[in-house]
């Protein structure tokens, strides 16, 4: 399944929540994503379901996947905060919201997943960018890469 990344959220005071679209051209992208999170979303569809249901009139077609008890758009910073709270609840290593960009990049690429398409996935048009802000010395692959240089030697 496949993600589409066409538009972005954005909140100024001045104008409020609205959409917008993304910084680059390149940020206009296809995201690949597992079963498990179709799965995670189609739950969440029927609790959506459920809440718009609830309100009846009051609700507000957004055309959101996150939104407010009512439909409204959802504050953007808001998931930052869930996440936030989630970290400090669970007692896990601190690390923001924007961070797990960061993650993602350096675990598809610790799983030798090619750095053009982590690149295509975080919105970049230059693969250099990936590498320069996303990408750090593994341990693993380098200690692979002693292995490869012994092999090539013997």
């Amino acid at each position: 399944m496949v993600l589409y990344i066409l538009l972005t959220s954005q909140y100024t005071s001045e104008k409020g929540i609205f959409v917008k679209n993304p910084k680059t051209q390149s940020s206009i992208r296809e995201v690949g994503i597992p079963d498990i999170v179709i799965n995670m979303l189609k739950k969440y569809k029927t609790w959506y379901d459920a809440e718009k249901e609830k309100c009846g009139s009051l609700w507000i077609n957004s055309n959101r996947l996150f939104v407010t008890w009512n439909g409204s758009p959802m504050h953007p910073d808001t998931v930052t905060d869930w996440f936030r709270s989630f970290i400090k609840k669970n007692n896990l290593p601190k690390i923001t919201f924007h961070g797990l960009r960061h993650t993602n990049a350096t675990l598809l690429i610790s799983q030798n997943v090619d750095v053009a398409v982590v690149a295509s996935r975080l919105g970049h048009a230059q693969i250099t960018t990936t590498l320069n802000f996303y990408v750090h010395p593994i341990e693993a692959h380098n200690k692979e890469a002693g292995n490869v240089l012994e092999k090539m030697l013997i």
